[in-house]
């Protein structure tokens, strides 16, 4: 894992001072972009469903501000569009005077950071989001099977890892952990274009999502990859690739999607992975990454994700 202590302190710092802005602009509520925006400082956000005005930063320093009679179902809108979102304030406002509070705190904001305005969101809708962490020519190269040299410099998610603890604790007691991690980082290196930058925004994975499995690796809305126990006998993986595309509609093509007819046993997951085969993989991974927005990221476990590639977990 590389050495990004000096861009850790920096983004903290950035965060730090954000807070501090947005306290001083009445702003109470805090809440991040980890779990969809479900939490306040570890409990249920009692104000997710209420109307006000929200204030949220991005990584690169840009801010917005907006007016909302739904605040949550407001930020995951904006969450479809603007994945490099961090954390989000609030604070409750009369629906009668949000016009006149978000113009005046437009202004204010305004003096401190550059601001993505609603102007810049629409024109902004049809962007795909995904294209920011990998350019044209990147997944061009990606989609040919090219070896991808991933950068691992992983976000800390601590909300999440507070949330899967108890989930990870258990998969850890599991006999055949170890080799769950081998088969993870397997898939994650092979098949997930730029997983440190992608993850949870894109893909994620959820431990025990059912009996008999031990993870389910998503990206976007579907399941790519799952890890199950074949009755205490071995160890079995199953990816999922793209197959073709069925018909195009109005609405854009629809592809099909296949899962080959057997299981892999762990051990030999790494050589079933042929060229065709890899590339097949990837071309679903990426094509959901690009056209839905991510199903489970609320139930992503950072922690296996940190243990499968040799790191200690961020803050552990």
């Amino acid at each position: 894992m590389a050495d990004n202590t000096q861009g850790t302190a920096e983004h903290t710092a950035m965060l730090q001072a954000w807070r501090a802005r947005a306290m001083r602009l009445g702003f109470t509520d805090f809440v991040s972009s980890e779990d969809g925006f479900k939490t306040k400082e570890g409990n249920a956000w009692s104000n997710a469903g209420s109307t006000g005005i929200y204030f949220w930063i991005a990584e690169n320093g840009e801010a917005y501000v907006g007016q909302a009679k739904n605040v949550r179902r407001r930020l995951l809108q904006h969450w479809k569009v603007h994945r490099d979102i961090l954390e989000a304030a609030f604070q409750p406002v009369d629906g009668n005077d949000l016009d006149a509070v978000e113009a005046d705190l437009i202004k204010r904001v305004g003096k401190a950071y550059p601001t993505r305005n609603i102007k810049l969101a629409l024109e902004t809708a049809a962007y795909v989001p995904f294209d920011q962490f990998m350019s044209a020519s990147q997944r061009h190269g990606f989609l040919l099977g090219e070896r991808q040299e991933c950068a691992l410099d992983w976000r800390a998610l601590r909300i999440l890892e507070q949330k899967q603890a108890q989930r990870f604790r258990r998969l850890q007691q599991e006999p055949c952990y170890h080799e769950l991690l081998g088969c993870l980082r397997t898939y994650i290196e092979n098949c997930i274009p730029v997983p440190a930058s992608t993850e949870n925004r894109f893909w994620s994975v959820t431990l025990f999502p059912q009996s008999g499995t031990f993870l389910r690796v998503n990206a976007g809305q579907q399941e790519v990859f799952t890890v199950i126990d074949d009755d205490g006998r071995a160890i079995l993986a199953r990816p999922l690739a793209f197959a073709s595309m069925l018909y195009r509609s109005l609405r854009g093509p629809l592809y099909s999607t296949k899962s080959y007819a057997y299981f892999v046993p762990r051990e030999k997951f790494a050589t079933w992975l042929t060229p065709k085969r890899l590339v097949s993989c990837r071309k679903l991974v990426v094509w959901l990454m690009r056209h839905t927005t991510p199903l489970n990221n609320g139930s992503h476990c950072p922690q296996i994700v940190r243990m499968a590639f040799g790191n200690l977990i961020p803050g552990g």
